[in-house]
């Protein structure tokens, strides 16, 4: 199993609370140029790898006011579904993509 490693200094955003269970990711990091993901294995929700991909490939950001899902949309016809634990940290983390998107 592998550990999990030390994230790069100058994120924007950071949380941990995912709901690893229902999506396969533990963890999220928004930087200037790039988020990365912590995706665990199937069995136990262990750390396996960090997926990171670049906000270019980042169309859209798609959030229910009240809901815990935000749902990513990326280049060709691609998405990416984030299930948070609270509703708080899915409405804070919609705010920094759209926000970092715009730019």
């Amino acid at each position: 199993m592998a550990k999990r490693q030390e994230p790069a200094p100058g994120w924007i955003y950071r949380c941990d609370d995912l709901d690893a269970q229902r999506c396969g990711y533990c963890g999220i990091r928004v930087y200037d140029n790039r988020y990365e993901v912590d995706r665990t294995t199937v069995f136990l929700n262990r750390y396996k790898r960090t997926d990171s991909r670049s906000l270019k490939e980042v169309v859209g950001v798609r959030h229910k006011p009240g809901k815990k899902l935000v749902e990513l949309t990326l280049t060709l016809i691609r998405t990416d579904l984030i299930r948070f634990k609270r509703r708080d940290d899915a409405e804070k983390f919609a705010e920094v993509m759209t926000g970092v998107i715009g730019r």
